[in-house]
């Protein structure tokens, strides 16, 4: 459902501003950025903060063209509702076969944060620990379904610098009215993708409308065009009521941990019940490992990459569990995703790490499994059927319960 790629974190301007917030840093670089500009920017970043409410809401339309067929336009819903000091509402929307549909909604109260995914299947998380606003932060799912609108951008506490250090050019083009709104336009050059920006008016400038047109060439000199519109709504210091950030669920609806993770790993627990994919990997020593004559004995794999961090705070924990692994007869394998043996080499060297690697350089064996973040662990029951494929933390909760659990040969 989601392709793999960093997501931007999203800081919504939930809390009120300290008394010792740092003030504006002057633009010293030397870029083609109107002086204009920046002052817009940073009067908008005071009204936002300064605000005791706000809401905005996004309509973003979608024409992509690639090799010159037309894909159909895609329509979505964005709306934001903040009332200091913690409570937020974020809801989501998108036209889908014709009809308006609920995508997301995330509503934190002051003490918990909810977050629903509302199309199928509709799974929810619930936050309960402290400071709930902020972690919709590290609620991935927001950022991701926000992605493309601008609000990812225009709610981070640090607006101003982040558009400031993202933009390489930004020019003023011309005073001109948006829904009877007196806005200042300016063209943005952003991460190759050319941005019209129409700001407004004098006494709230915020952002009111956006073009983005990213041109990609192709092969065959051909090319991929996606044109996006966003047109925005908002409201400053108006009331909004309690109910905005109540959290209803709809009738049926799962909990799960996460979110994001649930729907992301939706093709692997499709996995889980049924015989595990054929698959032959190297062994690092240059040996061969195949899972279908490891048959009749437990298998864990653990799947990681130098490149993660979390991945590297499992490995050091797993060499611990290994004198475990071994008594039960379990046969667990580490498995390096995307890179090569001299890599592998490096980053156990440099650890000082002695564990069993199978190279899974091109991608295969993980993406046979549905896996796309890492670390992921994999657990095989001696008969050959996939038991669990779940996220892993250096606590190793998967490794530890499937050593617990599983039959030893």
């Amino acid at each position: 459902m989601f392709s793999y790629f960093a997501v931007l974190g999203l800081v919504v301007l939930a809390q009120a501003p300290k008394a010792d917030d740092a003030p504006f840093k002057p633009l010293t670089e030397t870029r083609r950025i109107d002086p204009r500009f920046d002052e817009l920017l940073m009067a908008s970043q005071t009204v936002m903060k300064s605000a005791k409410t706000f809401r905005v809401a996004v309509e973003m339309t979608t024409k992509s063209t690639v090799a010159g067929a037309v894909a159909p336009d895609t329509v979505v819903t964005h709306k934001i509702a903040v009332r200091r000091p913690d409570s937020v509402a974020i809801e989501s929307e998108a036209v889908i076969d014709d009809v308006r549909k609920p995508v997301l909604r995330a509503v934190c109260d002051g003490q918990s944060l909810t977050t629903l995914y509302d199309l199928e299947p509709k799974v929810y998380s619930r936050y309960e620990g402290p400071n709930p606003a902020g972690q919709i932060a590290r609620t991935l799912i927001i950022p991701r379904i926000l992605e493309g609108s601008g609000l990812e951008i225009l709610t981070r506490h640090d607006m101003r610098d982040h558009i400031l250090r993202e933009t390489s050019q930004a020019k003023f083009v011309g005073a001109e009215e948006v829904d009877g709104i007196a806005t200042e336009r300016f063209q943005v050059d952003w991460h190759g993708a050319v941005l019209d920006l129409w700001i407004g008016p004098k006494d709230q400038p915020l952002e009111r409308k956006m073009t983005s047109t990213r041109v990609t060439p192709l092969s065959g000199g051909k090319e991929s065009r996606v044109v996006r519109e966003a047109r925005y709504t908002w409201t400053i210091d108006q009331p909004i009521p309690d109910q905005t950030f109540r959290a209803e669920l709809p009738e049926g609806a799962k909990r799960v941990e996460d979110v994001f993770e649930a729907l992301f790993y939706q093709e692997s627990a499709e996995l889980v019940g049924k015989p595990a994919p054929a698959t032959a990997l190297k062994v690092l020593d240059g040996s061969q490992v195949n899972l279908a004559s490891l048959k009749g004995k437990p298998v864990i794999l653990v799947f990681w990459a130098s490149w993660s961090s979390d991945s590297m705070s499992v490995l050091a924990p797993l060499a611990e569990l290994e004198p475990q692994w071994k008594e039960r007869g379990v046969a667990l394998y580490t498995v390096s995703v995307g890179e090569d043996a001299e890599d592998v080499r490096k980053a156990l060297d440099s650890s000082k790490l002695r564990l069993p690697v199978l190279l899974d350089s091109k991608d295969l064996t993980a993406a046979s499994f549905g896996i796309r973040r890492l670390p992921t662990t994999v657990v095989i029951g001696p008969d050959g059927v996939v038991r669990a494929i779940r996220r892993e933390t250096s606590e190793l909760p998967v490794v530890r319960e499937a050593i617990k659990e599983l039959p030893a040969n």
